[in-house]
C-alpha cells in the first residue's frame, strides 16, 4: 500500500519523508517542524502571553483531528431554548476550518523551520502557515476565488489526502472555502499578503443570531403535549385537569 501511494521504495527498502508525515509514530523526530502550535488569548490582541498554549504533534491525520478538535472544545456552540427546541449557535464553522487546516498542511513548505499556528482570540481565528502562495498561483485571484488552478508544494501529501477524502485535488477547494463561509452566513475571511507565509484570517459569527441547528428536545410524547399545551396558553394559563385530560398523565404527575 505504501509503496503504491508513492510513499516507500521497494528497491532501496525506504520510506519517505512524506511516509513519515502521514503515517509516522512520531514524525515530530525527523521533520520538529512538523507540528502545530495552538495558543488562545483571552483579548482581541496579542497583548500578553496566552493563557493556553499547547503543541499538537502527530501524524498529519492526527494534527487535523487534534486541532479541529481543540477549536471545537474552547470555542463551543451556545445553546439556548426557545420552545421545545434547542437553538445550537456555532461560532465558527468547524467543517469549514478543518479545510483550512487542510490547506496549511498540504501547501506548507517543509524546509521553513517554522511550525503551523493556529490563535484563538476572542472574536477570530488565525491560521498562519510557512511558505506563500506556491509558485504559478496569483495570490490576489486566489484570494477573491478567482483561481482554479492545482499547483501542490506537496503532491505526495495531497494525493494522500484526496484518496482519504480529506481534500479536493480539482483546484476549486479554496473556492469552495470561500462559498462555504458566504453560504453559511458568516463574515468574510480576510487573508493579509505577508512574506514568507500564508495567513488566514477567520471571524466568529453573531451567536446571538447567527448560523443555527435546531433540535427538538428529547422529551416522552405526554410530556410534550403538556409543555406544549403551556406554551400556548400564555398568561391565561392551563388548567391541571386539562393537562391530565389531553396528556393521559395522573394528577400527580401533572402537579409535579
Amino acid at each position: 500500500v505504501l509503496a503504491n501511494l508513492n510513499l516507500y521504495n521497494k528497491n532501496d527498502n525506504i520510506i519517505n519523508n512524506a511516509g513519515i508525515l502521514l503515517f509516522g509514530k512520531k514524525p515530530q523526530d525527523f521533520c520538529p517542524q512538523a507540528s502545530i502550535t495552538f495558543s488562545i488569548f483571552n483579548s482581541e490582541e496579542v497583548s500578553s502571553e496566552p493563557f493556553i498554549r499547547q503543541q499538537v504533534m502527530g501524524s498529519i491525520f492526527s494534527l487535523i483531528e487534534n486541532s479541529i478538535n481543540l477549536i471545537k472544545q474552547h470555542a463551543p456552540p451556545v445553546s439556548r431554548i426557545e420552545g421545545l427546541k434547542r437553538i445550537d449557535v456555532y461560532p465558527y464553522p468547524y467543517e469549514v476550518l478543518r479545510e483550512v487546516i487542510i490547506n496549511a498542511i498540504v501547501h506548507r513548505d517543509y524546509f521553513i523551520s517554522s511550525e503551523i499556528t493556529i490563535r484563538l482570540f476572542k472574536n477570530r481565528i488565525e491560521i498562519s502557515n510557512p511558505g506563500e502562495v506556491p509558485h504559478g498561483i496569483d495570490f490576489e485571484k486566489l484570494i477573491a476565488g478567482e483561481n482554479n488552478l492545482s499547483v501542490r508544494r506537496n503532491p505526495i501529501i495531497a494525493d494522500v489526502l484526496d484518496f482519504a477524502g480529506y481534500m479536493d485535488q480539482s483546484g476549486y477547494g479554496f473556492i469552495k472555502i470561500l462559498t462555504a463561509f458566504q453560504s453559511q452566513g458568516f463574515p468574510k475571511p480576510e487573508f493579509p499578503k505577508i512574506q514568507g507565509s500564508f495567513k488566514a484570517i477567520i471571524y466568529a459569527g453573531n451567536t446571538v443570531s447567527g448560523v443555527s441547528k435546531t433540535k427538538e428536545l428529547d422529551y416522552p410524547k405526554g410530556v410534550v403535549i403538556i409543555l406544549k399545551r403551556i406554551i400556548d396558553s400564555g398568561t391565561k394559563g392551563v388548567s391541571n385537569q386539562e393537562l391530565v385530560k389531553e396528556s393521559g398523565y395522573t394528577t400527580v404527575y401533572v402537579s409535579n
